[in-house]
């Protein structure tokens, strides 16, 4: 059995590229290597990434390969040249004289033989390296002289090792032949003489190429240091994205911990950790009072003598100083101002070139705030303006224009130090809550009422000047705020309606933006406000959907259902509300996995689909109530009776949101509804019979699909 390995040594690839750029490199190579017959599973062929090397490994595969015979029929002999050419091309040929004839048509054939895998290997790499660099998200060229020709790549390529067990594969890319030589991190070569040997050669020159055992490495050797030192880290090290970012950094990974003097110990926490983690790539540490430590660890890419090791921990910890003592000095400088002091300074901060600056958007924001107010329970009014003035204020701080994730954080800070309201700093603070996926929600108020008030501005400008999210691109985050408002309002309960939201915001900005881009020839003005308040709500409920979907326990179909009835029965120009879309798809949900209800669910589907069926046999649809004169039968009477007594509380109830008690009352019918059918003939001879009976199955039909159309709902 035989190995291969294929190394593409190069400069420093990016930490966040390397995920991704091993998961396009085994899919493509595994494609390519398939198609060209080199057989082995799935399980056989790996890819690693490492801060300078993209590697491909195939294990344990037959050195040779049996290509089985092929037959294939082409055009017709008399069919135009361009098809034949076609056929050609697709059997990867260059000659007719090598297509043979049969019955009028061109035939391929292709008698089984044995390949040499190392051949099938050559002939693939350069289709695999070149189908690589389109997957690469950004290229760059750095040969001057044969700037024209050379091949682009993420970073420039130094050296490129190819081996099929003990022979060199022959492979030149980038103006690189390939060879048995690799190098460690001082530019020593390394020489691998077999495939076989390459990973455990690589880990004696302290190189482990697998990203999730160096991932493995840090991990251990930070919770060593953490029961050490009785600490513990400010994130989930798991679930951090700062680890795989450090993992991406280095090739054979060491911990180290460090001091931090006490006196930056006072600087906001937030501010400390984030000068640390995002501009460091240290890993800050708490004690388990929850107060800030005066440690931090830090990984470094290479074992380390006894001799040299204080030296290193020094070297970090001067950096650290350096670091903090910026942000001590740009923070003390930013406190001789009172923060309101900063909002005019926002008239010169862009927003958007069509939108008008953050200023602008502050104003615009006060006005809406106060509307939001109204729906968020408990929210101040009497502070919510001071809270959307200072809101931004800490846009034009030195803080800030150092480290741009303090926003909204080192604002609340400031605005603590300077004597605000306690809940205004909070609010301000809480503003740009929830920041992405599984992030924290604003707990406050007022810092409910803002992000809201801030992203529904933004969606509406955005949308307003035609900026809106693609399928492939969303470049301000408008889903992510749409996603943000819907868990806000669905985890406290705010009944909010969006479309008089969206209308709100739509009404604070200037006319003269809105008739930019609302007045144009093919409708007027009112049409198109009317059209875009149509297509920003249409993008909440879609999105809405989505996020019901990625909810644990609510079956798809319903959500889809629920909302796609919504949509094609709704009146858009009505108030819409969020939360009594996403409570029904709830307690729907519920209603259907709860076994108790699982005969009433079998007997509304019976209806259902005895309605569907008559109804389009006689092309028209059953709706209304039946005769009561023409009611025969004791159990379609007590049937009649009873949906008759429901219906009008069951709507009502429906309406109000109050689903739990609506659903409850549907037992009443239970029982009556399986008499009926165990008693009644529905397409009894009699019309007039019949048509009673099919007008009080639409009754009932008619009280489920208030609450939803269960009959499209399949259930496990």
């Amino acid at each position: 059995m035989s190995d291969f390995i294929l190394e593409l040594y190069s400069e420093e690839i990016p930490a966040k590229m390397q995920k991704t750029a091993t998961e396009n490199f085994l899919k493509i190579a595994y494609e390519i290597l398939s198609k060209n017959h080199l057989k082995f599973d799935r399980s056989q062929i790996f890819s690693y990434v490492t801060p300078n090397r993209l590697i491909l490994k195939i294990s344990n595969f037959s050195e040779s390969q049996i290509v089985l015979a092929t037959k294939k029929q082409g055009p017709k002999i008399d069919a135009d040249i361009s098809a034949i050419n076609g056929f050609m091309k697709s059997v990867n040929i260059h000659s007719i004289d090598q297509l043979k004839k049969s019955n009028g048509y061109y035939i391929f054939e292709k008698s089984s033989q044995e390949i040499n895998s190392i051949a099938i290997i050559q002939e693939s790499l350069n289709l695999i390296i070149n189908k690589m660099v389109n997957y690469w998200p950004k290229l760059m060229k750095w040969d001057v002289e044969n700037y024209s020709t050379q091949p682009k790549w993420i970073r420039p390529i130094r050296n490129i090792l190819a081996i099929f067990d003990n022979k060199i594969v022959e492979l030149e890319f980038a103006g690189l032949k390939s060879s048995n030589t690799t190098f460690d991190r001082y530019g020593n070569n390394i020489i691998i003489n077999n495939a076989l040997d390459y990973e455990n050669i690589m880990f004696k020159n302290f190189i482990i190429i697998n990203h999730d055992q160096r991932k493995e490495k840090i991990i251990s050797e930070i919770n060593l240091i953490k029961n050490k030192h009785n600490l513990e880290l400010y994130s989930d090290i798991t679930k951090s994205g700062l680890i795989d970012e450090v993992v991406g950094l280095s090739e054979f990974p060491v911990v180290l911990i460090g001091n931090i003097e006490k006196k930056f110990l006072n600087l906001p926490k937030e501010a400390l950790i984030l000068t640390l983690e995002n501009n460091q790539k240290y890993f800050c540490c708490k004690n388990h009072d929850d107060t800030i430590a005066n440690k931090f660890i830090f990984v470094i890419n290479s074992l380390i003598d006894d001799i040299n090791l204080p030296r290193v921990i020094n070297d970090n910890e001067k950096v650290v100083r350096a670091r903090l003592s910026d942000l001590e000095f740009f923070i003390n400088e930013d406190l001789k101002k009172p923060l309101e002091s900063y909002i005019i300074k926002l008239q010169k901060i862009i927003f958007h070139q069509e939108l008008g600056t953050v200023f602008d958007k502050c104003q615009r924001m006060k006005n809406l705030s106060k509307f939001v107010s109204i729906f968020v329970p408990h929210s101040d009014l009497s502070l919510i303006e001071r809270v959307v003035e200072l809101s931004k204020a800490d846009l034009v701080t030195k803080a800030v224009a150092e480290i741009p994730e303090l926003q909204g954080k080192i604002g609340s800070y400031y605005a603590t130090k300077q004597k605000e309201n306690d809940k205004v700093a909070i609010a301000i603070y809480e503003q740009y809550m929830p920041i992405g996926a599984n992030q924290e929600l604003p707990k406050t108020s007022l810092g409910m009422t803002i992000a809201i008030t801030d992203k529904i501005d933004s969606i509406v400008g955005f949308f307003l000047i035609n900026e809106k999210p693609t399928s492939s691109k969303d470049p301000y985050a408008l889903r992510r705020a749409v996603i943000g408002i819907i868990k806000i309002i669905f985890n406290h309960n705010i009944a909010i309606p969006i479309k008089i939201l969206i209308e709100k915001s739509l009404s604070n900005y200037p006319n003269k933006i809105l008739k930019k881009f609302l007045q144009n020839d093919k409708n007027n003005f009112y049409i198109n406000k009317k059209l875009l308040v149509e297509e920003i709500l249409k993008f909440f409920i879609e999105r809405l959907k989505i996020y019901l979907k990625e909810q644990e326990n609510i079956n798809s179909e319903i959500v889809n259902v629920i909302i796609d009835n919504y949509l094609s029965n709704t009146d858009l120009n009505k108030a819409v509300d969020i939360l009594y879309l996403a409570k029904k798809i709830k307690f729907l949900n519920e209603f259907l996995i709860n076994p108790k209800n699982k005969k009433i669910i079998e007997l509304y589907k019976r209806s259902a689909n005895i309605l569907f069926i008559e109804e389009k046999k006689d092309q028209k649809k059953y709706i209304g109530k039946p005769s009561i004169f023409s009611l025969k039968e004791k159990h379609e009477k007590i049937l009649y009776r009873r949906i008759k007594k429901i219906s009008s509380p069951f709507r009502k109830l429906v309406l109000k949101g109050e689903f739990e008690s609506a659903l409850k009352m549907l037992d009443i019918i239970e029982i009556p509804l399986a008499n009926f059918f165990d008693n009644v003939i529905v397409n009894e001879q009699d019309n007039n019979l019949r048509e009673n009976r099919l007008l009080i199955l639409s009754m009932i039909r008619s009280v489920f699909e208030d609450i939803g159309d269960l009959s499209k709902i399949e259930l496990n």
